[in-house]
């Protein structure tokens, strides 16, 4: 009896185990069927973003050939509408991959960082700061939507990190190998993704309240502490967690209105805004010492030919200089302007670096050799300001010269101030309300040759010296301009080494010239000849 019994419990003990046993099969094998169905569903979003890229890199292609041929100004703006869009899905795309990809094991590391890059509300507020459209090829439009807003949030990983994460922002995890890596791979993808949106800025029409615009915004916020978090973990001892350094947004300005009212000379005025007046061909590049670009203890100004200086002037005041068409170098004028304390080489590097934007490359744009060539401000500063450009190669000088850069980079736009000298116009002016803003910046020794513009100019000179030479419309008959539309503005002669044999009438054309100083701005009168020649390092702003 006591065996039976004992034979039965040991039944029944075989009986439950197995019973146990089949049920953690079954789980098992829910929980295996449940992965396999996660691993698919990832599989075949992963290969809906693949399609997403590869189909807008096609639409990308087909624009770009319908951007390059014939005339800019022929292109149908629907072609660039074309390229904001399949820019967009394209960005879109790949930063889809940058926040996804990388192998199972590296998507915790990959979404820690993440939380920490996106979760900082100054990103976002900075996102609808921007600027007005541009005329140009690229424009940047004001403040979006709510919908749009919740759409680049969306796009930039926000989601409802806590503000606490702030605190991690620029800081090296434990693991320091894997942030490192992590960091460095995340960085160069946000690089792809920002030259994306820059393409589209530069090439397309603002569509979506410039969702663009407003989404590299928020991707340069989010690569700083990419690039402070990987120099942290390098610098790191081994089990050690270091504090990056993290470098600081520039200060925001308060914007400025968009348009400038036609006003006579007893009205005081306000700020003006973007829009038409710069439309020189400030172009030329000299190579360093084989063109002419000494420094400027070379510059004897005559006293008989300086153009006039005044301080500060009253609208009324500068309002007469205004209507008789009279050059003239305002003083004292530019102290407030946030650009005169800040702008160097490194902060341009540190606010732009990663943007994408046309450089000028070669002495004259009238020589076959001169071309344009896209690259980043990075890339930009460290060959041509602060490396070998501007020697005697031609091909070394370059020049960010005549580009709309305030409007791709608001960051930039909120160190100036449009001046109120803008709103001045004389009533018989057919001038468009707005006040084109271009940037030039270039080494030592970048020249415009001698040409003229159809629209009042102010140059702002916010680092370095030009020396800038001026002639007056009734000189035009001894300047020997360009045969053609094309180049109708742009005279033939080197106005500093003039060939008089070739040019004889050249040497009895009258002209006035001036030194033009930092924190100084020089009022040029529409169609009045002007050369300019940098005699140093060089930011200069004309509107």
């Amino acid at each position: 009896m006591e065996e039976d019994k004992a034979k039965k419990d040991v039944e029944k003990e075989e009986e439950k185990e197995k019973r146990v046993k089949e049920g953690k099969d079954g789980e098992n094998m829910e929980e295996d069927e449940g992965n396999k169905e996660k691993m698919k569903e990832k599989r075949e979003e992963e290969e809906a973003w693949e399609e997403g890229l590869r189909l807008s890199q096609c639409l990308l292609d087909i624009t770009w050939e319908q951007l390059n041929t014939g005339p800019w100004r022929d292109v149908d703006v629907c072609w660039r509408q074309l390229y904001t869009c399949a820019s967009l899905v394209k960005a879109t795309c790949q930063l889809i991959a940058a926040t996804r990809g990388g192998n199972d094991d590296d998507d915790d590391d990959d979404d820690e960082i993440m939380k920490r890059l996106c979760c900082d509300k100054s990103c976002r507020s900075s996102n609808h700061s921007g600027g007005g459209d541009r005329g140009g090829s690229s424009s940047v439009a004001g403040n979006g939507d709510a919908g749009d807003d919740v759409t680049v949030d969306r796009l930039c990983g926000s989601g409802n990190s806590s503000s606490s994460n702030n605190n991690n922002r620029g800081s090296s995890s434990s693991s320091g190998g894997v942030v490192t890596a992590t960091a460095s791979a995340l960085e160069r993808m946000l690089r792809e993704v920002i030259r994306t949106c820059d393409m589209g800025l530069l090439l397309g029409a603002p569509l979506l309240n410039n969702a663009l615009a407003r989404l590299v915004t928020a991707l340069c916020h989010m690569l700083q502490p990419v690039g402070a978090a990987e120099a942290a973990a390098k610098t790191t001892p081994p089990g050690g967690a270091g504090e990056a350094r993290k470098e600081t947004s520039p200060e925001l300005e308060p914007s400025v209105p968009r348009k400038k009212p036609r006003l006579d000379s007893k009205n005081d005025g306000t700020e003006g805004g973007r829009g038409g007046g710069g439309g020189g061909r400030e172009r030329e590049r000299g190579g360093g010492r084989g063109s002419g670009s000494s420094g400027s203890s070379d510059i004897i100004i005559d006293p008989a030919r300086a153009v006039p200086r005044v301080s500060a002037p009253s609208l009324e005041s500068f309002s007469r200089y205004l209507r008789s068409r009279r050059p003239v170098v305002i003083t004292a004028a530019m102290q407030h302007w946030p650009a005169t304390r800040r702008w160097s080489a490194p902060y341009l590097r540190r606010v732009a670096g990663p943007r994408t934007v046309p450089v000028e490359i070669g002495r004259r744009y009238t020589d076959d050799t001169w071309t344009q060539k896209l690259m980043t401000v990075d890339e930009f500063v460290s060959r041509h300001l602060e490396g070998a450009g501007g020697g005697d190669d031609d091909d070394g000088v370059g020049y960010l010269a005549q580009h709309q850069l305030f409007d791709q980079i608001p960051e930039l736009r909120r160190d100036i101030v449009v001046p109120d000298y803008c709103c001045a116009r004389c009533h018989d002016d057919d001038e468009d309300e707005d006040v084109d803003v271009n940037a030039w910046i270039g080494p030592r020794g970048t020249v415009s040759p001698l040409h003229h513009d159809p629209k009042h100019n102010l140059l702002a000179q916010v680092v370095g010296r030009k020396y800038v030479r001026l002639y007056a419309p009734d000189q035009s008959p001894r300047l020997y301009p360009h045969d053609g539309a094309l180049l109708g503005n742009t005279s033939r002669v080197d106005a500093e080494r003039p060939d008089a044999a070739e040019f004889p009438l050249f040497g009895d054309a009258e002209y006035e010239e001036c030194v033009l100083e930092a924190g100084e701005m020089l009022y040029l009168p529409p169609r009045h000849w002007h050369y300019v020649r940098s005699l140093q390092l060089s930011f200069s702003v004309e509107v």
